[in-house]
């Protein structure tokens, strides 16, 4: 009778309220700052100028490795802890990998089950959405118990390389990039797994081993150079729930979130940089996180008399906060090769404690505190258990616990970077803790002398120093509208979002730029639910964050600016902004028929995945002349997301994003200062970008109590992996009443290659294959050949199959279709293995073939040419390098009876600086640097000088 009146049932809603998942996934400050350049392109697109104070670029054997400081324009987020340069500056030394996680970690394995079995993480069965029926709720209901069925998402960010890669349903690494990047990691081998820096469970009375963490990856890049990220817990980022560290707590540990870079090796495995960290203490993280879910089901019973009514409420409000407790690394110095240090990192803690940085926190007040049987002890066991001798105690900021402590926040603390020091000068960051920490001057020092940047900022002092406060907008930054209470507060955007922003940058040599922002619009946005740009009756509406609206350029010894930028970003001809939002703010939606959900914070992602929130479509630069260049940028309405297969429960859907495909330039229009177009440019791009796909869902099965009816909410959706090319340029230029077009056409090859060292494997890989200019109906045209095109010569085979080097081996150029010339790179196998150049030849109009030169012997340990001989066969050349960098060079004319030889010499510094040259006829040259590596006086052999420089260097005044 039961079954037959259930049946009958019919469900309505009541008024409803609120949910919101707690963020269980705050990275640290560093490697937030980091992953920013890995998700935002820093471009006019997004209004975003490119702010960065140059450190150091060093070489070694023939790789570059940039130092600097990189400002993220965007405004300050006022609930965001600074990283160890300050608010919105990062230091960019080395790279990182950090993870996105999604459900729990892909290798997750869970130690403690009271029922349903066997839990499978992410890498053990990838494909298990794909099996089956999808969209069956009883698979679904089952699956979600045992199967972690949603893959982590890991964005890098190292040496100029951004992008993500996913574990596919395939079992391959799918990567989303702009460069051919090549993922090793191996599931499936155990030693690629390691026990965290804390290996066990918070207890007292046990030593359960908390399950493993992934120890890193190794990245490959299209030149064969290698990046290893972690390795050991030495370089590895690790956080956990704040509010997990709870005595006997098996269900949660510490989790590897970012992998930093450790080594760069070049493609024959020998060390090009290493990096050092070491790891600090402890740092508490909290959010806003109010939530609650107000469940009501109203049943009547069809065609009988009475009704049925089951109510659940759930809600936060006693503690509205989510929290992590991170356990970070900082970079300590850089070695190229196995040399000395490069540049050593000397860091100190902020002055401020994490109690001042939270003020109205109170830990008390979470619910598990209010339980008797709990004590601060049990509850928070990572700062406050002094057990195992110093497991936990060495990782709090002032060593073991005491009971007459107050607040457990004192055992964490946040780090700022005070000095780097390089082989001749050092760097000193200083700072201001008006309010809150931020960067006010870098200072170069040799010596007694010094130069220094400075920086301005608008009201600093105006933000607020709680890093949980309500006063912020939509997208987090400040509005300066505070509520205590999560049920009437204002996030709209207003002026106060430009507070703690860079105004001025001063310069060493005395000059300085100004910068003036102004708020982001948007005339377009996507609706929520059904993916459509919709145009709203307003031409303009602020959205968070800031755009550059102009930028002067001053020498310090003139009032005027020697250049002037203003910045629109209008469509051209119309007052509408061509800002297009990929989502509007939304706190509440309906779950089921009988469940909604509302927060404090919006329940849709207000930025894509994998790109900004907002991006313009035209932004025109005019400079002060009045003559201006207009940028027009693919956007959303171009490449729209793509809407999930299916969703449940009437959620916003999770669309499959497509924000990667933005901001390409599709024209650039020049005019003249009178308003005349002078040259416009057209670029064409591949019409359909998508080369694979990535099946996943993030559906939850939801069921409050007993009493109620449980329900899903989620969506099956896709990940779409693109390879995006530019296939043409038009450009045109216009003299008068005449014009003339010149264009130029590339081709590629496209092709998952199979890989196999150091395990099986594949990469998609995209090269240029041709490249064609048209100019006045002539053509030149020039074809690139590479290494996995030649499979029948091992050795240039391994170049790819091996070393990962996507580098052409050779190229054929045409005109109007008539082959002209060619060269081509033949490769040998040297000392096991090694695949090294043996010639290059010259292929010619008539396809004979002439040697350019040959390669004798190579360098025994980086494989560099060390005696070749050239076309004149007569003459064999050898040299000697070190570093990278020619130490001899000569040549020996042999076969004749009176050899002749011929030698240069050359001396440099430690960092790369020529100092001397001796010259086979004698001569002799001396070059000589100042305190900061600048040349300032080159000298002949004797002593005269050839050339001198000087730098306009003075002291600036805020």
């Amino acid at each position: 009778m039961a079954r037959i009146l259930l049946s009958l049932l019919m469900f309505c809603c009541l008024s409803l309220h609120a949910q919101n998942v707690i963020t269980r996934d705050i990275p640290t400050p560093n490697a937030s700052d980091l992953g920013k350049y890995g998700e935002v392109p820093v471009s006019y697109f997004t209004g975003q100028p490119n702010i960065s104070i140059p450190l150091n670029t060093y070489y070694f054997k023939g790789y570059p490795l940039s130092i600097y400081l990189q400002y993220d324009a965007c405004g300050v987020l006022v609930n965001s802890l600074p990283g160890w340069t300050g608010h919105n500056w990062t230091l960019i030394a080395g790279g990182s990998i950090t993870r996105i996680q999604k459900n729990v970690p892909d290798e997750w394995k869970q130690q403690k089950r009271t029922k349903y079995g066997e839990f499978h993480n992410y890498f053990e069965n990838p494909n298990r959405i794909n099996e089956g029926d999808p969209v069956s709720d009883v698979t679904f209901s089952d699956d979600f118990k045992t199967y972690d069925l949603e893959p982590d998402v890991f964005v890098f960010n190292f040496q100029g390389k951004t992008g993500k890669f996913i574990y596919g349903n395939d079992g391959q690494w799918k990567v989303i990039s702009e460069d051919n990047i090549d993922v090793l990691f191996d599931v499936k081998d155990e030693s690629n797994y390691i026990s965290p820096f804390i290996p066990n469970y918070p207890c007292k009375s046990s030593v359960k081993a908390v399950p493993k963490c992934i120890k890193g990856f190794t990245l490959r890049d299209d030149k064969g150079y290698v990046y290893i990220f972690g390795g050991d817990n030495s370089c590895i980022d690790y956080g956990i729930n704040f509010f997990s560290q709870v005595q006997d707590n098996q269900n949660d540990s510490f989790i590897a979130k970012t992998w930093y870079l450790t080594k760069i090796k070049d493609k024959y495995g020998n060390t090009v940089f290493r990096f050092n960290y070491e790891r600090g203490p402890f740092i508490a993280q909290f959010i806003n996180s109010y939530n609650s879910l107000l469940t009501n089901d109203n049943a009547e019973y069809g065609g009988l008399t009475g009704t049925m009514f089951a109510s659940s409420l759930e809600s936060n409000a006693i503690f509205p906060y989510g929290g992590m407790l991170n356990s970070p690394v900082y970079l300590k110095s850089i070695i190229p090769g196995e040399s000395e240090p490069l540049a050593t990192f000397e860091s100190s803690y902020i002055p401020l404690t994490t109690d001042e940085l939270y003020p109205n926190l109170n830990l008390n007040n979470h619910p598990v505190c209010q339980t008797p049987a709990n004590s601060g002890l049990e509850l928070f066991m990572y700062l406050c258990y002094n057990g195992y001798g110093s497991k936990y105690s060495q990782f709090r900021y002032g060593g073991p616990y005491t009971i007459k402590d107050k607040t457990i926040l004192k055992y964490t603390r946040l780090k700022v970077l005070d000095k780097i020091k390089f082989p001749t000068y050092s760097i000193e960051l200083k700072y201001n803790y008006n309010n809150r920490m931020h960067l006010d001057e870098v200072k170069i020092i040799y010596g007694k002398e010094s130069m220094s940047y400075q920086m301005v900022y608008n009201n600093f002092h105006h933000l607020p120093n709680d890093y949980l406060s309500q006063a912020s907008d939509h997208w987090g930054y400040y509005n300066g509208m505070n509520s205590n209470s999560y049920n009437n507060f204002n996030k709209e955007v207003n002026d106060c979002s430009s507070n703690g922003q860079l105004t001025t940058l001063y310069y060493p040599t005395g000059g300085y730029t100004t910068f003036l922002f102004e708020h982001n619009t948007y005339g377009a946005y996507c609706d929520n639910y059904t993916n459509h740009l919709i145009e709203p009756a307003a031409k303009k509406t602020f959205t968070g964050g800031l755009r550059i609206k102009e930028i002067c350029d001053f020498d310090g010894m003139n009032k005027s600016p020697v250049r002037k930028r203003i910045f629109s970003y209008n469509i051209p001809g119309s007052e509408r902004s061509s800002g297009q939002l990929c989502a509007l703010p939304l706190y509440s939606f309906r779950a089921s028929t009988s469940t909604s959900f509302s927060k404090n914070t919006s329940v849709v992602p207000l930025s894509n995945t994998f790109g900004p929130h907002v991006g313009y479509s035209y932004v025109t630069v005019t400079e002060a002349d009045h003559s201006s260049n207009c940028y027009h940028y693919s956007n959303i309405s171009d490449y729209p997301n793509i809407m999930p297969g299916r969703t449940w429960g009437s959620t916003p859907p999770t669309r499959t994003d497509h924000s990667y495909l933005y901001g390409k330039i599709l024209d650039e229009s020049t005019y003249s200062s009178d308003g005349k177009l002078i040259e416009k440019a057209v670029y064409s791009y591949t019409k359909n970008p998508i080369i694979d796909k990535i099946q996943t869902t993030d559906l939850i099965w939801n069921k409050p109590n007993s009493y109620v009816t449980p329900f899903y909410t989620g969506s099956i959706y896709y990940y779409d992996i693109p390879k995006f090319n530019l296939l043409a340029k038009e450009t045109t230029t216009y003299i008068g009443s005449h014009q003339q077009t010149n264009t130029d056409n590339y081709e590629y090859t496209l092709k998952s290659l199979p890989l196999s060292l150091p395990y099986s494997h594949r990469s998609w890989i995209n090269v240029i294959s041709g490249h064609a200019k048209s100019r006045l109906g002539k053509t030149q045209r020039t074809v690139y050949e590479y290494p996995f095109d030649d499979y029948r010569a091992s050795a240039t085979a391994y170049q790819t199959t091996k070393y990962f080097n996507l580098s052409p081996i050779g190229t054929k150029n045409y005109y109007n279709s008539t082959l002209i010339n060619g060269e081509q790179t033949i490769y040998k196998m040297i000392n096991d293995s090694v695949s090294v150049p043996s010639m290059k030849i010259r292929i010619n109009r008539d396809l004979s073939v002439d040697t350019i030169e040959t390669y004798l012997a190579y360098s025994k340990k980086f494989y560099e040419v060390s005696a070749y001989k050239p076309y004149n066969k007569s003459i064999t050349k050898t040299g000697v390098s070190w570093g990278g960098y020619p130490e001899y060079v000569g040549y020996q004319e042999a076969n004749c009876d009176n050899p002749r030889k011929s030698e240069s010499w050359y001396y440099w510094t430690n960092s790369g600086k020529l100092t001397d040259v001796l010259y086979p006829n004698g001569n002799f040259m001396t070059y000589y640097y100042d305190s900061f590596d600048r040349l300032i006086e080159a000298t002949d052999v004797f002593g005269n000088i050839t050339q001198r420089i000087k730098y306009h260097t003075r002291k600036n005044e805020k």
